[in-house]
């Protein structure tokens, strides 16, 4: 697949690069060298918690996303940090508030 573009690419490919090798070939993690996150139980786990219990209400997405995985435990919280985390790494720091 060619990579071109008239910006420079290279930090979001050394940083795709990180993800793949750290994340889906060994269950690791983005921010801990020795944590194990992303691990197929894990994502399930995440998947159950947040895509399968919809909390409806007012309040923001990020206080909702919050109560939902808090309870699912420490590793699938650092998940759901690190997911959020990628998914709005160009906009803003949410992963720290969860």
């Amino acid at each position: 697949m060619a990579r071109y573009s008239e910006n420079d690419t290279s930090k979001v490919y050394a940083a795709a690069d990180r993800f793949r090798d750290a994340c889906l070939l060994r269950d690791g993690s983005l921010l801990l060298d020795d944590a194990t996150v992303w691990t197929p139980e894990n994502l399930a786990k995440l998947h159950q918690v947040f895509v399968e219990s919809p909390e409806g209400g007012d309040r923001s997405f990020i206080d909702k996303f919050r109560d939902q995985v808090k309870p699912a435990g420490q590793t699938v919280t650092r998940l759901a940090a690190e997911a959020r985390g990628a998914i709005t790494a160009d906009r803003e720091p949410t992963w720290t508030r969860i």
